[in-house]
Formats: C-alpha cells, sequence, structure tokens
C-alpha cells in the first residue's frame, strides 16, 4: 500500500491507498484495520487525519464493516447541534444543512464537556462540484490566533446558548438534539454536561460554559477547541441575522455564542478567527469510496458548499 501525506503542502491528512488488485477488497482493508490498530493510532496521533482512498467500500453495508474491524466504542449524536439522519446503530447522514451554505471549520460539539474522539466519514456519493469535507490542524490555528486573543479567551471561555423549539421553529427541536421524548433523560444529560436548562411552552433553553482550549489526553498539545464562532449569530448573512434577532429577540435566538460572562463577542475578534480559518484551511475532492478517519481534538473540519448529490456517511466514537 502507498503510505503517505495527500498534499505536498501539509502533513494532514495521510493517505493510505490500496496499489493493486490484491489490496482493493474490502475484507483485505477490513483485515489490515484490524491488525494495524495500534499504529495507526499512533499515524492519527501524528498527522490528525487518515484518508483511506482505492478500496471496495461502495455503500452504508461496506462502511459498518469498515467500522466494526477499527472496533472502536461507537457513541449517539445526542447533544448534537447539526440536522442529520441516524441510519443504524452509531450511523449518521453527516449533515443535511443546506448545500448551497458552507459550513465552517469546527471540532465536533467542542460546546459539550462529553466529545467524539474520533470521526469517521465515508464517502458514499460525491458531489458533482464542491462539497468537500474541509481539514485544518487545530495547532495550527492556535499558533495563528494572536497572544491577546488566546489570553482573554483562556480566562472568559466560552457560553453557548440554545433555543430548542418542541417541535415547530427554525433549527433542531430538544427531541432531535437529544434523541429522545423524555425530558428527564434530557435533563440527566444536560447535568452530566455542566448545562443550565429552563424549560418552557417555547421548548427548551440551555447555557453551557466551555474553555475555548484543550490539551490532548495523548500527544499532550495544546488546541483550538471551539465553536465560538460557527455558533455566533454573525456566522449567517445580514439578511438572515437581522431576520432572526427580528423574530426572535437576541436572547431567543436557537443558538449564540458569547464570552464566558455573557458579554458580546466582538465582530473584531470573530473576523480574527475567521481570517486564522480561511489561511490554514485544507481542501480536497472526495472520491467515492473514500473513508475519512480525523482525530477530533487534532483536526477541525467544515464541508464547502456543493451542487448535484452529495451523500457522505459519518460514524463518533
Amino acid at each position: 500500500m502507498q503510505i503517505k501525506p495527500l498534499l505536498d503542502t501539509s502533513k494532514l491528512p495521510l493517505l493510505i491507498r490500496a496499489e493493486n488488485d490484491n489490496e482493493k477488497s474490502l475484507s483485505f482493508l477490513c483485515d489490515y484495520l484490524r491488525a494495524e490498530q495500534e499504529s495507526l493510532s499512533n499515524l492519527l496521533y501524528e498527522h490528525a487525519a487518515i484518508l483511506f482512498r482505492g478500496f471496495d467500500c461502495i455503500n452504508e453495508s461496506d462502511f459498518s464493516s469498515a467500522i466494526t474491524a477499527f472496533d472502536f466504542e461507537l457513541i449517539d449524536y445526542t447533544g448534537g447541534n447539526s440536522p442529520r439522519t441516524r441510519l443504524g446503530d452509531q450511523v449518521y447522514t453527516s449533515t443535511e444543512y443546506p448545500q448551497q451554505l458552507e459550513i465552517s471549520l469546527h471540532n465536533e460539539m467542542s460546546y459539550t464537556k462529553v466529545f467524539p474522539k474520533r470521526l469517521l466519514f465515508f464517502c458514499e456519493h460525491a458531489a458533482e462540484t464542491g462539497g468537500e469535507t474541509t481539514l485544518a490542524s487545530s495547532t495550527a490555528i492556535l499558533n495563528c490566533i494572536s497572544e491577546q486573543l488566546i489570553e482573554l479567551l483562556s480566562a472568559q471561555e466560552i457560553l453557548y446558548t440554545q433555543n430548542l423549539h418542541p417541535g415547530w421553529g427554525i433549527g433542531r427541536s430538544w427531541q432531535q438534539v437529544f434523541e429522545t421524548e423524555d425530558k428527564s433523560i434530557v435533563e440527566k444529560y444536560c447535568k452530566n454536561n455542566n448545562m443550565t436548562y429552563n424549560w418552557s411552552d417555547e421548548g427548551l433553553a440551555t447555557h453551557s460554559k466551555q474553555a475555548a482550549l484543550a490539551i490532548h489526553p495523548i500527544t499532550k498539545e495544546e488546541v483550538w477547541f471551539n465553536q465560538a464562532e460557527q455558533w455566533h449569530i454573525s456566522n449567517w448573512d445580514g439578511t438572515r441575522q437581522n431576520k432572526l434577532i427580528e423574530h426572535y429577540g437576541e436572547q431567543y435566538l436557537p443558538k449564540n455564542a458569547y464570552f464566558g460572562n455573557g458579554q458580546p463577542l466582538s465582530i473584531e475578534i470573530l473576523d480574527e478567527i475567521r481570517d486564522c480559518y480561511r489561511r490554514n484551511e485544507i481542501i480536497f475532492p472526495w472520491q467515492n469510496g473514500d473513508l475519512l478517519l480525523i482525530d477530533n481534538m487534532l483536526c477541525m473540519h467544515g464541508r464547502k458548499s456543493f451542487t448535484g448529490n452529495r451523500r457522505v456517511l459519518v460514524s463518533m466514537t
């Protein structure tokens, strides 16, 4: 097999490619994943993302076989904010966010205390144009952010707020976010994740204060690890921002982000973050059958807008 960085300009993602017919079969891939778990884990810590390409991984069933071979302890998407459909045991559509819109770089569920450690994506059908899953090193982003902003965010942390409707309105309902109709299960989740919550006729309001930076438990690297930019109302275009604020009022927006003390994040701060994202973004086109494994703390991901049919699945560990 060929093992090398996919791009000359970045060590991530590392490419592992089947080079001959004997290596292309799904059974070969699964045997390889089972036999090389320790070495693949070490490569993931070094490169933050690994792309498996050229194997006969065709459909959702094949993806499930690969997941089983990895032998990961899979988790649900409970508490997740992105629109997606659960397809089977811990397998989801990657996102059902409108295809004409871009999803900015982020670490999955970094707005919660309990978050996925790794993500495994599978491209069943690449988009006609666009639709790339963008990547960036969380360490590179941290190194790009000014020391003044790092000090400020380290001291203040990030406050994430959301107002989840009970079955109607913009965004996901609380039933969709927490994958249950049982309020007691929701309350237990909130308590376990240091989230305050309040029920009303309009649904569920939650507040979660989380650190903006994190230390990777294995590599001991300090990394950028938050979704302040993506949750902030300014992530929408001006027309959508105005409509949301006019309809809900800022206090009751479906989601928003603030400094940990509740003070607003300035546009200057968010612009600095977005500029670092643009400067460190890594883009490569999906190919049908691609498997992409990322370390959720070491590697950020996003999605470009696209045309045509695109079907990318994800499982979280």
